[in-house]
């Protein structure tokens, strides 16, 4: 019965921590005086347009007032995060390519925001997770 009681408990446990590593959160802060804001989660669906705009669909909303608590103005969407292709194109398809990883693997992002760019935050970097 013992064995039986911690085999459920260990079930129970892992469930608990799987759970834990699959949630999404989205912050903001300031970083020797810089603000910026960060998401770690999935992402739902990623997005390119001829007009250089590349949208990283987050899998859980943001709330935008936590941008504003930063100094962040202007934060209208909260539902993806933005970068312009054209500003540097080289780091577009490294950030565009990783983040097509995740979205067919199914893996968690950490995705950081330093500024803001048509009513989204703008990505400066990413992170995948296994």
């Amino acid at each position: 019965m013992k064995t039986v009681l911690k085999f459920l408990l260990g079930v129970l446990a892992f469930g608990a921590v799987s759970s834990i590593a699959n949630a999404q959160s989205f912050s903001c802060a300031v970083s020797s005086g810089t603000p910026y804001c960060s998401y770690t989660g999935k992402l739902s669906r990623v997005y390119i347009n001829e007009g250089n705009m590349m949208l990283f669909y987050l899998e859980q909303a943001a709330d935008i007032a936590v941008p504003a608590s930063v100094g962040y103005t202007g934060v209208t969407k909260g539902t993806a995060v933005s970068y312009n292709a054209a500003v540097n194109p080289i780091f577009a398809e490294y950030f565009y390519s990783t983040a097509l990883t995740a979205l067919a693997a199914d893996k968690t992002v950490g995705i950081q925001m330093r500024q803001t760019v048509g009513g989204y935050m703008k990505v400066d970097r990413i992170w995948l997770y296994k």
